[in-house]
């Protein structure tokens, strides 16, 4: 019946009767059946972004833990492959809105992120950089949805094709975290992975210096730069002569900024106090 009503087009009702149907095996802590996870595939096969009239949060919600669960193991590949080809063909086109599901997004990449990967970041280079721009406007939402895959199976992606993929993962994945504001950031688990495998690692640090500086902050450019000055400092170099070479390089050119940006600064609140005299 589910997977007649999404055949016929009525993709809504089916995605939620599906949603409920799982919802009430994990009440009663049961596994789903077989025939449930098959029709949760066929809905999710029927899946176009843009075609629906619900809330699109609530949507996403309900297809990120459809995917999540119906998914996972080979018989889900196919299915997930489908939908990260339409992601990815659609990234450009805001109107579509395909940066509105992380939730779905960020499932695909746990249940299958080997075909992820490679259907998101390999191609043709504009795809590719659509894709990494896709992942970049969600990950300053609400943090990258590749956070849930292993650090060590995305240097293992990275190795098959090292002269661009090292490159891909230092823009999408996450290099740093902080446990809430006002707290520091602190270096995740990928930073180091990276920086010890890449083959250029004086180009690797580069690309973590670009991620520091922050797309939006509250106050002063100069304070929260200075904060970020300091966290690359305490970026573990190994004692790599390249690296630390390329380090200060990298400070000094921050602490040039920043004593231009106080300068800045200042001459602009000099002259917001005496517009106010």
């Amino acid at each position: 019946m589910v997977v007649a009503i999404g055949d016929k087009g009525g993709i809504d009702s089916a995605l939620r009767m599906v949603s409920m149907r799982l919802v009430a095996d994990r009440t009663a802590k049961r596994s789903p059946l077989p025939e449930t996870l098959e029709a949760g595939r066929r809905v999710l096969s029927k899946f176009e972004l843009g075609g629906s009239r619900r809330k699109v949060q609530q949507e996403d919600h309900e297809l990120g833990s459809l995917a999540q669960t119906c998914l996972a193991g080979p018989e889900g590949e196919d299915v997930a492959r489908q939908l990260l080809r339409m992601f990815k063909e659609t990234s450009a086109d805001y109107t579509r809105g395909a940066h509105n599901y992380r939730d779905l997004l960020r499932a695909l990449f746990t249940v299958q992120p080997a075909a992820a990967l490679d259907e998101m970041f390999t191609g043709d280079a504009e795809s590719v950089r659509a894709a990494v721009r896709l992942v970049e406007t969600l990950t300053r939402r609400r943090g990258s949805p590749l956070d849930s895959i292993p650090p060590e199976a995305l240097i293992a992606w990275c190795k098959i094709d090292p002269d661009t993929r090292y490159e891909i993962a230092a823009d999408v994945g996450s290099l740093f975290k902080n446990d809430g504001h006002p707290a520091p950031l602190q270096w995740s688990p990928l930073a180091p992975l990276l920086l010890q495998n890449a083959s250029d690692r004086a180009a690797m640090l580069s690309l973590f210096v670009k991620r520091l500086y922050p797309n939006s902050w509250g106050g002063s450019w100069a304070t929260e730069m200075e904060s970020r000055l300091r966290f690359l400092e305490q970026l573990d170099v190994d004692d790599n002569a390249d690296l630390e070479a390329a380090r200060k390089h990298a400070l000094d050119r921050l602490r040039s900024q920043i004593e231009e940006a106080r300068v800045r600064e200042a001459a602009e609140d000099r002259q917001r106090n005496a517009r106010f005299e």
